[in-house]
């Protein structure tokens, strides 16, 4: 991940190690974030694993500090209200190896190695305006109906946008996952990236 900004200090270079930010994200995209910034509703953020201080990952932070949040049916409610998602056309995804780890993708019906499987896509809007792209790879996947989650104060609540394929704040970290994310372990937000 070649990053010539990051020797000024301010810029730091993370790799995207799964497909968990899919469609955004692809496996080993390179990430550069600016260390220390604010962050805002909708950023992708690098953060400090709350128990697991040594592991960074790379999440989209949707909830701030007093936010409820749950899901309902795959789709997220912020404070009472649903995110509305709009229907756009399906990720495309070639069944191969991926990324640094070598692991297949997943998708919503058996597709052989070489194959093409298309994956439902919709565009999320949050209510400050920001719009991004998530994945659904099941209409009733574990954790779409989750919730409701009260962030608590200095924390955020982040997700995967490949949502039925990332280990995000919806589980808690005694189960493996991160669980809401102390503000002092971001380390801050994506500026810029490139997917390989």
């Amino acid at each position: 991940c070649l990053c010539l900004k990051c020797a000024t200090g301010a810029w730091q270079s993370f790799q995207a190690a799964s497909s968990s930010m899919k469609p955004t994200l692809e496996p080993d995209a390179c990430a550069i974030v600016e260390r220390g910034a604010a962050v805002a509703r909708g950023d992708i953020i690098v953060f400090r694993h709350p128990v697991k201080p040594q592991d960074t990952y790379i999440f989209r932070l949707i909830g701030l500090p007093g936010d409820v949040i749950a899901m309902q049916g795959g789709q997220v409610v912020l404070n009472g209200t649903a995110v509305p998602q709009t229907p756009v056309a399906p990720y495309q995804q070639v069944m191969q190896p991926e990324g640094a780890m070598g692991s297949m993708p997943r998708c919503p019906s058996v597709t052989g190695s070489g194959g093409i499987c298309a994956i439902p896509r919709f565009t999320e809007t949050l209510p400050e305006g920001a719009t991004y792209d998530i994945l659904d790879l099941h209409p009733d996947a574990p954790f779409d109906n989750t919730g409701p989650f009260t962030v608590p104060p200095d924390h955020v609540f982040v997700l995967g946008d490949h949502r039925d394929n990332a280990n995000d704040s919806r589980v808690a970290p005694k189960v493996g996952g991160p669980g809401f994310i102390p503000l002092k372990n971001i380390i801050g937000p994506v500026v810029e990236f490139t997917n390989p």
